[in-house]
């Protein structure tokens, strides 16, 4: 039933795929470095889950500054609630970045397209 629902996805997901690629492929050797880097491989797993957890971690901390200020009167908040929300959503925009980057269609040798309702274990 998932590979059903996820099958109209495929179009979107090789699109992303083949526009990411464009923009590795003319870059040669530092282009598939900035891949390296940003699927990760130098850290062993992906960074998006890192990315992740500085955003879910930064609008935690904006809404505790927020409550602190509403509900105990803490003065001054407002400025680090900004700069925390603001380095969340840095954070939130190279996570989708990175994410565009784990969509490229696998490796530059083959021209299979990627399908997001085959798992890892089926690959």
């Amino acid at each position: 039933m998932l590979e059903r629902m996820a099958r109209p996805l495929r179009g979107l997901s090789n699109g992303i795929a083949t526009a990411t690629d464009a923009v590795y492929r003319p870059l040669g050797r530092p282009g598939r470095l900035l891949q390296d880097l940003l699927n990760g491989s130098w850290l062993g797993h992906s960074v998006h889950a890192v990315l992740v957890d500085v955003v879910i971690g930064g609008t935690t901390m904006a809404l505790f500054l927020d409550v602190l200020r509403v509900f105990f009167g803490v003065d001054h908040l407002e400025i680090a609630a900004t700069w925390v929300l603001g380095l969340a959503w840095l954070a939130a925009l190279a996570s989708v970045a990175v994410n565009c980057s784990a969509l490229r269609s696998g490796d530059s040798t083959t021209s299979t397209p990627r399908n997001p309702a085959v798992t890892a274990d089926q690959r």
